[in-house]
């Protein structure tokens, strides 16, 4: 597993192999998003990145993730010509715009007939795309208390060669997060940076508290059901943003979105 991840404290020594294989299920469906000037350009404000989740409803795939990041291809198209990317596929995403809507901050993207490369190429140790199949929707609500986890791809973990056009990302995931408040749609995460330690062992002190988590926009976040008699990871809601000064996540319940692809309201 990457050197990147991190996760809390509550996870003992001989809890690490549990807290492995729930990074690994977080990171499955979990994939770059990149918004990129089509000319190459040393302007580090023509290439944003965040994340984004492949999840089948009713059997139809689809990619999910912010309103914001649609809106950012949309501002960025205005401008330049530019190519948005999900995993290596590069698509224009708005004829395949299935649902958005900018007060739940979600997007719905079609993703049939998309060819996404299963492997992650050099990045060894994370698990290969895998796309997230729900056992029933929706989801049991979200609680106050619940146990979550959930990773993504930061843009402080990204690194750019303009002159091959290529991006390669690093993953940040937190395994043994709480919600702490539910409000109508949507729940917090409040981190615990005290009790952080790394997954692997070699995670500098500055990897463990880093705040520029910029690009974990769209991330996934599951309930975790280690401790339920083998129920599955529940996926519970999508980052929607990150508070540098309070240190939380601000999510998007995943009620908000309905089993045929659509969304609330």
């Amino acid at each position: 597993m990457s050197d990147f991840l991190a996760r809390a404290a509550r996870y003992q020594s001989d809890e690490r192999e549990i807290a492995t294989r729930l990074l690994e299920i977080a990171l499955r469906p979990t994939v770059a998003i990149g918004i990129a000037a089509t000319t190459p350009t040393d302007d580090p404000d023509s290439f944003r990145s965040a994340s984004g989740a492949l999840i089948y409803l009713g059997g139809v795939p689809f990619i999910v993730t912010n309103s914001h990041v649609i809106e950012a291809y949309r501002t960025f198209s205005a401008q330049r010509e530019t190519q948005f990317f999900f995993a290596d596929c590069a698509i224009d995403p708005i004829p395949r715009l299935y649902a958005e809507s900018r007060e739940l901050d979600l997007a719905v993207v079609i993703a049939a007939k998309l060819r996404v490369r299963s492997d992650r190429g050099r990045l060894a140790g994370v698990p290969d795309v895998q796309p997230y199949i729900p056992a029933r929707w929706p989801p049991a609500p979200p609680q106050a208390g619940d146990a979550v986890f959930f990773a993504g791809w930061p843009e402080v973990g990204r690194s750019v060669d303009v002159a091959k056009r290529e991006a390669t990302f690093q993953p940040y995931g937190y395994v043994g997060a709480t919600i702490q408040d539910v409000m109508p749609g949507k729940f917090t995460i409040q981190f615990d940076r005290e009790r952080f330690v790394g997954i692997s062992g070699t995670e500098t002190p500055g990897q463990l508290q880093e705040r520029k988590l910029s690009g974990l926009s769209g991330s996934p976040i599951f309930r975790d059901t280690s401790n339920s008699g083998g129920l599955a990871p529940e996926l519970v809601g999508f980052v929607k943003e990150y508070s540098k000064n309070w240190d939380l996540i601000i999510a998007t319940s995943a009620l908000n979105l309905r089993a045929d692809g659509r969304l609330e309201g």
